[in-house]
């Protein structure tokens, strides 16, 4: 019985293409000119999210109090 998949594609990593951008949340046409692995387009994406992320909790305790922000 023969396999269905192809595997000498299975067997390389995905990268970025134009055809799937609309898919892939921040991903631009150079990271797809650039042949970026979907791997590193994810590890780039999850750090952006985390720092974001970590700013946004930075805020929380200042929020909490109550008390406005200091105007400087």
């Amino acid at each position: 019985m023969d396999s269905v998949f192809n595997v000498t594609t299975r067997d390389q990593p995905d990268r970025v293409e134009m055809a799937n951008l609309n898919r892939m949340p921040g991903a631009t046409p150079k990271m797809a000119d650039q042949q970026w692995y979907k791997v590193d387009y994810l590890k780039h994406l999850i750090s952006r999210y985390h720092s974001r992320r970590d700013r946004a909790l930075s805020l929380t305790p200042a929020l909490a109090s109550g008390k406005p922000p200091n105007k400087t």
